[in-house]
C-alpha cells in the first residue's frame, strides 16, 4: 500500500467514506485560503436582509395603494393623469421633476427608446380610480400598469420614499420637461435625430387615411362610470 494510499484509507469511517481524510487537521494544498465553515452567522445576516426587504416592500405597497391616505384631504391636485383605456386615474399633490432614463430595462418597460419619468414622493400620489397592476421588474424595484390596455404607469423603488409616473401617462405632458438623462449606456444614438428638423415631419390630420372612433380617456378626470364613445 502507498503512502498516499494509507492517509485516505488510515482511520476510515465506514459511515463516512473518505470525508475523514479532508477533515483531519491543516491541508498543505490550502495555503492561505480562508475556510468557510461558520455559516450560522451569514444564514442570519440573510434572513435580516429578507425582513428588512419585506418590510420595505410593505411599506411601498402601503404608501402607492392607499387612496384614502389622510395627508390628501384638503389637499389641490396640481398634476392628474392615467391609463389609456380610463380604467386607472391617479392625482399628485406635489410638483414632480422630469427627466428621460435611456436604461434597457426601462426600453423594455414602455416599448420604446426611453422612459420619460416624472419623479415625486409616493405620499404625494393617490389612485382616483382604479388601482393598477404591478410588476416586479427587478428584486428592488416595481412598475405599476393598466391591467386593462397596457399602459406602463409608474417606476419605483420598493425602499425609496420617492417613485416616478410616466410623463405620457400625464394629462398635460408638456408641463413636465425633463431636466436630465439617465441609463445613457444603453441610449440608442438614432434619438439625437429626433429633434425637429433632422427627419421629414408630418402631423397625424396631414397622413389620416381612416375614419377613426378614438377610445382614449380624455386628458382630464371623468365622472365615475365613463365610457369611451363608439
Amino acid at each position: 500500500m502507498t503512502e498516499e494510499s494509507q492517509r485516505v484509507t488510515e482511520g476510515r469511517n465506514p459511515m463516512m467514506g473518505d470525508q475523514t481524510s479532508v477533515t483531519e487537521g491543516p491541508n498543505p494544498t490550502m495555503g492561505g485560503r480562508t475556510p468557510v465553515t461558520d455559516t450560522r452567522g451569514r444564514m442570519t445576516e440573510d434572513r435580516k436582509a429578507m425582513t428588512e426587504h419585506r418590510k420595505a416592500v410593505t411599506e411601498d405597497q402601503t404608501a402607492v395603494t392607499d387612496t384614502r391616505n389622510p395627508t390628501m384631504e384638503g389637499r389641490t391636485p396640481v398634476a392628474t393623469g392615467g391609463c389609456q383605456c380610463g380604467s386607472v386615474r391617479y392625482a399628485l399633490y406635489a410638483a414632480p421633476e422630469g427627466s428621460v432614463c435611456h436604461c434597457r430595462m426601462c426600453q423594455k418597460a414602455v416599448g420604446g427608446p426611453f422612459a420619460a419619468l416624472a419623479k415625486l414622493a409616493k405620499s404625494d400620489l393617490a389612485w382616483t380610480r382604479g388601482q393598477p397592476a404591478s410588476f416586479h421588474s427587478s428584486s428592488v424595484s416595481c412598475r405599476d400598469f393598466c391591467a386593462a390596455c397596457g399602459t406602463p404607469l409608474t417606476f419605483r423603488y420598493l425602499d425609496a420614499p420617492h417613485m416616478e409616473v410616466t410623463i405620457g401617462s400625464l394629462d398635460d405632458p408638456a408641463s413636465v420637461p425633463p431636466l436630465r438623462n439617465f441609463g445613457i449606456e444603453s441610449r440608442l444614438a438614432w434619438v439625437a435625430e429626433l429633434v425637429p428638423g433632422r427627419l421629414p415631419d408630418a402631423t397625424t390630420e396631414e397622413l389620416a387615411t381612416r375614419t377613426i372612433v378614438g377610445r382614449q380617456h380624455p386628458d382630464h378626470d371623468t365622472p365615475a362610470g365613463w365610457t369611451p364613445a363608439g
